[in-house]
């Protein structure tokens, strides 16, 4: 992973997804505070600088874009622990030729790996 300049793997899966975490929530956070702001930059109800008013709007809209992106990823690596399984074996199973293939030869695809719902995750957190 580019951002934590490290592979992820089984030893640190746990701290990547908290700091996914951290992020989804540190987004939240400023969308929320800055949200009350908004309204007053963009119809200028109270005068205020075109700088500030610049920043303000940028801010916003990275912290929008960030939580819009990192948000479903989250969600994503969250889907991936509840399933005991790793983004290939999911990409994997997710691909039309292995699910042909698996057809023809009567295979199953569900997850051998998988305890169940609330095991998974303990075992992960």
């Amino acid at each position: 992973c580019p951002f934590v300049n490290n592979c992820v793997g089984l030893r640190n899966y746990l701290y990547f997804c908290f700091f996914l975490f951290d992020l989804v929530v540190a987004c939240a956070v400023i969308l929320g505070v800055m949200a009350p702001q908004m309204p007053e930059v963009l119809f200028e109800t109270q005068p205020v600088t075109t700088a500030h008013r610049v920043r303000i709007i940028v801010a916003f809209m990275v912290a929008l874009f960030a939580e819009c992106s990192l948000a479903p990823f989250f969600v994503f690596h969250l889907q991936l622990i509840l399933m005991n399984e790793t983004t290939l074996e999911f990409l994997t199973k997710r691909s039309r030729r292995l699910r042909r293939r698996a057809a023809a030869e009567g295979d199953s695809l569900e997850n051998d790996y998988s305890r169940g719902v609330m095991e998974n995750f303990t075992e992960v957190c």
